[in-house]
């Protein structure tokens, strides 16, 4: 079901960029479920101390936004 949801949406991108992040939002809501699409602020240094060192973590922002400052730090 996801392989043909994202099939979908590369292809609305293609045609109808204008749609896109409208139904890639809903995609994400689907897949990671509710909570991951609220607004909140995570600290990221307990986020990582409760994640095993093999796990990945998704990490999403608001457009405009980069956060890339704040992980630099914290790896240092």
């Amino acid at each position: 079901m996801l392989g043909k949801q994202l099939i979908n949406l590369i292809l609305i991108k293609v045609f109808r960029p204008d749609k896109f992040n409208p139904i890639a939002y809903q995609i994400v809501k689907t897949v990671l479920g509710e909570e991951c699409t609220e607004d909140y602020t995570v600290d990221f240094k307990s986020a990582i101390i409760a994640c095993k060192s093999k796990e990945p973590i998704l990490l999403s922002s608001a457009p405009g936004f980069d956060p890339s400052f704040k992980v630099e730090q914290l790896s240092k």
